[in-house]
């Protein structure tokens, strides 16, 4: 389905339109009025990009300005905003420097960050965690797991209560892709930083993209200041240019959207659920918009209905077909109430 406009929660195509149950804009921020004025304000007032290096003689404010937000919001010490959730998981991965078996990588992990060690086996996620706490206990130094923080594919979750089972005096660093969960999780969608890394704040890095929920065409790494200084020194860092100044601009003012934002989307999920009359056809998470379904004959009966909702193969062409629905906090009752009936009617038909 080629379109020619961003997707909100319709979607125009060849002059029909259809609700739109798909993507990773859970905010909405992307079509919100209030939001997209202060991107053009910031565009008047820094400009429409910055093409040095972080490192330069002459700087933007608003990078910093940035980073002390995102800071502050999820309660670390410092943080890094950089072009692309892709380029922060590079540069988050500079921070484990002996050679590629040092990390332990979790199934599932985006390939931003697993791309650059030696991958997990097809393994459960249960059978890795037994293995990794032994290879944890065994090894002489301190070893680096790498993991999603949120399965937002397949919606199972995800603990990190098995990292008590290692020896006693082992303290891995930890490196978290909360890319889907910055935004749309914790108290105040600070992602799970706090939940997570609140007991050992020196051993957890969180990094990935911001242009999900937030809505920001940027990566984000935060984590203790030790950690972080060592990735500002890095010649990736320094030679590579910084993320569009005029969407920092807009991130920082626009922190009182996406609260009123993650309201609705909250207030959309538990209206969803309770109108719903077989949740038992998808895996969800508490509080989590997407909910995953292994009934791909979901996806026919609601395009027939004008519903688009998300069913493609994942994350390449021979690999299995991956069918959810994606709630956003722009859609209206009208819109819930509509899938609804048409989930309903399906489950009623099987």
């Amino acid at each position: 389905m080629d379109i020619d406009q961003l997707p909100g929660r319709t979607v125009n195509f060849h002059n029909e339109q259809f609700l739109y149950f798909s993507g990773t804009s859970y905010l909405g921020m992307t079509h919100h009025p209030e939001f997209r004025e202060w991107v053009k304000k910031g565009i008047d007032a820094v400009g429409v990009h910055f093409g040095g290096s972080r490192l330069s003689n002459v700087q933007l404010s608003v990078f910093d300005q940035a980073e002390d937000f995102l800071a502050k919001k999820c309660g670390v010490e410092s943080a890094l905003i950089v072009s692309s959730g892709s380029f922060a998981g590079y540069v988050s991965s500079l921070l484990i420097s002996k050679g590629k078996d040092s990390a332990l990588v979790a199934p599932g992990t985006h390939s931003a960050f697993s791309a650059h060690f030696k991958g997990s086996s097809d393994s459960t996620r249960s059978d890795w965690e037994k293995r990794a706490q032994g290879q944890i206990s065994r090894k002489r130094t301190d070893a680096v797991v790498v993991t999603n923080s949120i399965d937002p594919l397949f919606c199972r979750p995800i603990q990190m209560d098995w990292l008590r089972g290692v020896s006693p005096g082992r303290h891995p660093l930890v490196v978290v892709d909360d890319s889907h969960g910055i935004g749309v999780c914790g108290s105040h969608g600070e992602g799970h930083c706090r939940m997570w890394g609140d007991s050992r704040p020196e051993k957890f890095i969180f990094a990935g993209s911001l242009g999900k929920a937030v809505g920001i065409p940027a990566g984000f790494i935060i984590g203790s200041k030790n950690h972080l200084d060592r990735l500002r020194t890095k010649s990736i860092y320094g030679g590579s240019s910084p993320a569009n100044p005029a969407f920092l601009y807009a991130f920082i003012r626009s922190e009182e959207i996406r609260r009123h934002q993650l309201k609705k989307l909250r207030a959309n999920i538990r209206y969803f659920l309770d109108q719903l009359k077989a949740p038992e056809l998808f895996n969800y998470l508490s509080d989590y918009p997407v909910f995953c379904t292994a009934d791909h004959g979901l996806y026919d009966h609601l395009r027939k209905h004008k519903i688009i909702i998300s069913s493609f193969n994942y994350p390449g062409k021979e690999d299995p077909k991956v069918t959810r629905i994606v709630i956003n906090a722009m859609h209206t009752e009208e819109d819930l109430n509509e899938l609804v009936f048409r989930i309903n009617e399906y489950t009623r038909s099987i």
